[in-house]
């Protein structure tokens, strides 16, 4: 196999971040799991959540990157197929027998993301505003860039 350099740890990484984000976000609880595990941080999100990703998983990321070996392929898969690649990669001198799909992995992360931010809305949640109604994360939105308000 061709050494793929630092990608898949880096991209494992931000899947697990993104996950324990959502968490978070979810349950408006900053404890989220220690675990590197992909597919157990997945499996910890509210039913709501999963089925949101996997139905926009089935929508924009299975038909340009489907899988034979899944006849009903999901977002589920993809996550446990790399549950551990943080894990696996991150040690550039040890031999790597773990497969790494760079390009469903990489689209199944950027929706994951965009989701994210589409939900993450400072309208949407509470401790994003003031007791004053006013929201301190307004003017991302408006300016580009973090700057109290």
């Amino acid at each position: 196999m061709k050494e793929m350099g630092v990608e898949p740890m880096l991209l494992a990484l931000a899947m697990e971040l993104a996950l324990k984000a959502w968490f978070v976000f979810d349950f408006d609880d900053p404890k989220h799991s220690k675990s590197h595990d992909l597919s157990k941080l997945f499996a910890r999100l509210k039913s709501e959540s999963q089925e949101k990703l996997d139905q926009e998983f089935r929508r924009s990321v299975a038909p340009y990157h489907p899988n034979i070996f899944y006849v009903d392929y999901g977002i589920g898969h993809v996550l446990y197929q790399h549950k551990d690649a943080f894990v696996d990669w991150r040690y550039m001198h040890e031999p790597k027998s773990t497969m790494f799909e760079r390009g469903a992995f990489e689209a199944t992360l950027e929706m994951v993301l965009s989701e994210f931010e589409k939900g993450t809305s400072p309208y949407r949640w509470p401790h994003f505003s003031r007791p004053d109604g006013s929201c301190p994360m307004r003017r991302v939105r408006q300016t580009g860039g973090w700057r109290p308000t």
